[in-house]
């Protein structure tokens, strides 16, 4: 796809599609700084070893029992062409409470050696539970036999598939998450489709520029849509920004260092909410471990932003 055309094809979903408003797993917003959260295949490609990320998401601070969202993920590669992948993850808005655990498996394949291009398959068994946070509940509200006899806990087991095919100048992934609907779990989110696109341009000496475009379509038709734009320097630091349907703008920010890596996300939501809040930070630490080659570490893949 030309540069020229793939701008083309963001802009009139942009138009089209600008007012959507679907809900998302919150455990996903923060792929930019991790993309295996929103595709169980890039578990172990973009980097030829083993990556951790911690991740911690502060939504709308400032406001009383706005959501709080962290994960923690361990990918690796495995073999010549098998990656393996853990997240656990905890998500709190009010009195609820959301932990998710994830274990994942993914195939990759060379289907192209001159340029580089590979393909993967990736599947992962996930198991949710709800209940309330009881450390929110104030002392008022804990004379409230009504909502104390009313704290559940309730365990869903799930799955999600995903297909990924990257290159040295961009990829295409597509992943479906909840593909299981437990009985009776009315506020279990409908299952949800990720589309992603992304193109790589090198600019000068070791600049790079990558556009990048997320779809999320939830099976009751449904949809929200990221834009995002990223500039990396010599793989060391990188910036980027994004918008988000249905109304968010976002900067973003990452360096590496060694084997480390720390990123750092604002969101500036373009909603009624924003002047009670003072915005959504995320932050990541990163720690990679390289695949030996001869008794080397190999340089690794990694690049902006961490990293499609």
């Amino acid at each position: 796809m030309r540069f020229s055309t793939f701008i083309f094809f963001i802009a009139i979903n942009l138009f089209f599609f600008s007012n959507g408003n679907s809900q998302t797993l919150p455990f996903t917003y923060d792929y930019h700084f991790n993309s295996y959260l929103i595709n169980p295949a890039a578990a172990g490609y973009n980097v030829r070893g083993m990556s951790v990320r911690l991740i911690d998401r502060q939504q709308w601070f400032g406001v009383p029992g706005a959501p709080q969202t962290g994960s923690f993920s361990l990918t690796s590669f495995v073999g010549k062409s098998h990656g393996i992948g853990v997240v656990i993850g905890r998500d709190v808005v009010g009195l609820q409470q959301r932990l998710m655990g994830r274990v994942s498996y993914s195939h990759h394949a060379l289907v192209d050696k001159v340029g580089n291009r590979h393909m993967a398959f990736g599947l992962a068994a996930e198991v949710f539970q709800f209940s309330m946070a009881n450390s929110f509940v104030d002392p008022i509200a804990q004379m409230d036999r009504g909502l104390t006899a009313g704290v559940q806990q309730k365990i869903y087991p799930n799955a999600t598939g995903g297909i990924l095919f990257y290159g040295d100048r961009g990829h295409f992934g597509v992943s479906v998450f909840n593909l299981i609907k437990p009985e009776l779990a009315s506020d279990f989110e409908p299952s949800v489709a990720y589309i992603s696109i992304g193109r790589k341009e090198r600019l000068i000496s070791d600049m790079v520029f990558e556009f990048n475009y997320l779809a999320k379509l939830t099976f009751d038709f449904d949809f929200e849509m990221d834009v995002n734009a990223y500039l990396s320097f010599g793989n060391k630091f990188w910036i980027g920004a994004s918008y988000r349907t249905p109304a968010s703008i976002i900067a973003m920010t990452g360096f590496n260092k060694g084997a480390y890596s720390f990123g750092y996300a604002f969101e500036y939501s373009l909603t009624a909410i924003m002047p009670s809040s003072f915005g959504t930070h995320s932050v990541m630490i990163g720690y990679n471990i390289f695949k030996s080659r001869n008794g080397r570490n190999e340089d690794g893949m990694i690049e902006c932003p961490a990293y499609f």
